[in-house]
């Protein structure tokens, strides 16, 4: 079972302090929703368990793994910013990430591709923003890390991208053994994709469930009804 722990985790840059004295346990295949105000921390949190940025207090564990490259060892990480070389083709992009990942799932990014129509002999700089982002959550999907880490996934794209990127969010990992984590600010979009949810405010976590459904059952609310409770 994959596990992410974190215990008593605080981030500051100079004075500013971004996150403080966050204490949070993921576990399970489960899909995790991360939201809150821009500016809360969440992108600094996903790189601190992706093991990309340092804490300045606490501790990071990733299926027992607590060294920035261990935790690297464990995550797939999708980056807010377009990393990929627009110059390049999609298919010298697979080659690549084919060389550079162990067990990159070559097979599964064609399916992917297929099912989403996107043609591999392009160059990425012409491809749309969505098609883009779509192509980089394949590359991510195709890697077998044990924990997928997104942010901001949905971030810049229209509607009908938007459903082919949480179509294949849904067709690839549902019956797998991964735990996903991913910020956004699209609530309504997540609503029926995510199984816990933890809301940030002020630097601090102040709303966390690992079961969304029990709490819509219970409280009959919406995950954006549950945010604007919080974020009064």
């Amino acid at each position: 079972m994959q596990k992410i722990e974190i215990t008593q985790l605080s981030k500051s840059y100079g004075r500013k302090e971004v996150l403080r004295d966050l204490n949070l346990t993921l576990a399970g295949n489960r899909i995790y929703g991360i939201i809150g105000e821009n500016g809360t921390g969440k992108s600094t949190l996903l790189r601190m368990i992706s093991g990309l940025a340092r804490p300045s207090k606490g501790s990071i564990s990733v299926n027992g793994h607590t060294t920035a490259e261990g935790r690297r060892s464990q995550v797939a990480y999708l980056s807010d910013q377009e990393m990929l070389d627009g110059f390049s083709t999609l298919e010298y992009q697979i080659q690549f990430h084919e060389k550079m990942i162990p067990n990159f799932q070559v097979n599964r990014v064609y399916e992917m591709l297929d099912m989403i129509k996107l043609p591999v002999d392009g160059k990425i700089k012409n491809l749309s923003k969505g098609h883009r982002n779509l192509f980089n959550l394949v590359l991510t999907l195709a890697n077998p890390a044990p924990v997928l880490i997104m942010d901001e996934p949905l971030s810049g794209i229209d509607t009908n991208k938007k459903e082919d990127l949480l179509q294949l969010l849904s067709s690839f990992t549902l019956d797998e053994d991964r735990l996903i984590l991913f910020a956004t600010h699209e609530y309504d979009e997540i609503e029926f994709l995510i199984d816990g949810l933890v809301i940030i405010k002020g630097s601090s976590i102040a709303y966390f469930t690992e079961d969304l459904e029990e709490m819509r059952i219970e409280q009959g609310k919406t995950v954006q009804e549950i945010f604007k409770e919080v974020s009064k």
